[in-house]
């Protein structure tokens, strides 16, 4: 590049035909000499280069091109990649002090009804229980810091609501798949249920 741009051939080329030959000529060879070089790491470009050059069979002696070949035409050994531009992410509208999100990103959010099964209280872990919720089609394990407000005794039979597509985590080597909600105010914390215990297990919360 740095000798193309020195000897600007599409200039010379105005002022001094044989000379603006020479310089084509000259990076030509190089182009040449560097495809076969490169052949044994990069066979396919390399051959492409030598196929429009006309010298699949040249070797690798400086001035083996033969000369008056024809160039081949062709295209871009190395297309340009067109990188995308994103907008970066904008930051939640503020409506009286509340984070606003669109329905779409509600959607998102899969909740459903579950059925704590039974419950116990995690081995060295002072605020943890570890729950088994039946969720209809499937049974699951959850890991839920509110051994503060619940004891294990209290909590089977309750229909509670869990964010059911939540990515498992696992929380003292015990697998967590979702997470309950609640409502917290000050010391006091309160499990989300429905109204009634006859809703069954694995319905769509909206």
């Amino acid at each position: 590049n740095r000798y193309m741009e020195q000897q600007a051939p599409w200039k010379l080329v105005k002022s001094d035909l044989p000379a603006a030959g020479r310089v084509l000529g000259t990076a030509a060879e190089a182009l040449r000499f560097s495809a076969l070089l490169l052949r044994p790491v990069m066979p396919n470009r390399s051959q492409q280069v030598l196929s429009i050059l006309n010298a699949e069979n040249s070797r690798l002696i400086w001035g083996d091109m033969k000369a008056g070949a024809r160039l081949e035409t062709h295209d871009a050994l190395f297309p340009r990649i067109e990188v995308k531009k994103f907008d970066a992410p904008k930051t939640p509208k503020l409506e009286d002090g509340l984070n606003v999100i669109t329905y779409a990103e509600f959607e998102q959010c899969e909740l459903k009804t579950a059925k704590i099964l039974t419950a116990e209280r995690v081995p060295d872990a002072d605020r943890l229980l570890k729950l088994s919720v039946d969720l209809g089609a499937e049974k699951r394990q959850i890991v839920a810091g509110i051994a503060e407000y619940y004891s294990p005794e209290e909590l089977p039979g309750k229909i509670i609501i869990v964010v059911a597509n939540l990515e498992p985590a696992t929380i003292r080597g015990l697998k967590s798949e979702g997470m309950l909600l609640a409502a917290k105010k000050g010391k006091k914390l309160c499990l989300l249920t429905v109204d009634g215990n006859d809703t069954p297990p694995g319905v769509r919360v909206f």
